[in-house]
């Protein structure tokens, strides 16, 4: 333990219980030591080097190398191409198997986890605002470009149908009653998202008013959702499985013209994100720092 000691004008002084110039010098190599413990230089692989991939790039060329791979098989056995048709529909009944938990875990938390409901309501209606005037704009950017590239002409589609028939809400009351599941369960087990959400707000609610009585509950959900993620993790490395499956389906259905449609489509997607980051994203961005500026000159 370092004895106590001061610096006045540049020299060490020994407080009570000082030892000599022997302790003097074991205090300051201790508090040396104490500063550089857990401290290390940057290591250098051996074998995988500093910019080694990680798996995250891998997972991303993988899946491009998928994609080319079933386009290659799409068009050179039609037939086998659209046999593997199920491998697509699988990897994405897995994706839309965790929707549902997913929703649920993240909006019991973020909800819960505030204590007052006030602002959950108020963080709750800036969020639902942002998102119907950024959607706006990203909807009029994607029906300009839309309607200006044309992706998707030239597929031959007469063959596909939608029947929603079933599931969609004819009048404003249906859509409200829709909203409620029949059972406190089955909103997991059906189709609509708008029914999970429904039932994380009211558990999320719910806790906040249990207060210090839900802590185990949130602990619960917590660790529930590091579980949901991590096995939407597993899934997510048989994307280039389900994407190999699903091109070679289609471009076994469609030909060469489906190959061309998704390249025009990938084009348009990029020049859509594109206009939406830098006209209205950096719009934004610019009349922000202008609003802020004025107030940080003032503070200093």
């Amino acid at each position: 333990m370092a004895l106590p000691c001061e610096v006045r004008d540049g020299e060490l002084t020994e407080g009570e219980g000082a030892r000599g110039h022997e302790t003097k010098t074991f205090m300051i190599k201790e508090e040396n030591m104490a500063i550089t413990t857990g401290f290390s230089l940057p290591g250098f692989h051996w074998r995988r080097g500093k910019q080694a991939w990680d798996r995250h790039t891998w997972l991303y060329v993988s899946v491009i190398i998928a994609v080319v791979l079933g386009a290659a098989v799409g068009l050179i056995w039609p037939e086998v191409g659209q046999s593997l048709e199920p491998i697509g529909k699988g990897f994405v009944s897995l994706i839309k198997m965790m929707i549902a938990p997913i929703i649920f875990c993240t909006i019991v938390v973020g909800v819960g986890s505030i204590a007052k409901a006030a602002t959950v309501g108020k963080i709750g209606g800036l969020a639902l605002l942002y998102f119907m005037v950024m959607s706006t704009f990203a909807l009029a950017i994607g029906l300009v470009v839309g309607n200006i590239i044309h992706p998707g002409a030239g597929l031959d589609m007469a063959n596909s149908s939608y029947d929603a028939t079933e599931t969609e809400a004819k009048t404003t009351t249906e859509f409200i009653l829709g909203i409620i599941p029949t059972t406190f369960f089955s909103a997991f087990t059906g189709e609509s998202v708008l029914q999970v959400l429904f039932i994380a707000l009211l558990v999320g609610f719910a806790l906040q008013g249990l207060g210090d009585k839900g802590a185990p509950i949130m602990d619960a959900v917590k660790n529930l959702q590091k579980l949901v993620f991590r096995i939407l993790g597993m899934i997510l490395w048989l994307a280039p499985l389900g994407a190999f499956g699903a091109i070679a389906a289609v471009v076994g259905k469609t030909g060469i013209a489906a190959i061309w449609s998704l390249g025009v489509l990938m084009v348009a997607f990029y020049i859509t994100c594109i206009l939406f980051i830098v006209v209205v994203l950096g719009t934004l961005l610019l009349s922000l720092i202008h609003i802020s500026e004025p107030t940080r000159l003032r503070r200093i």
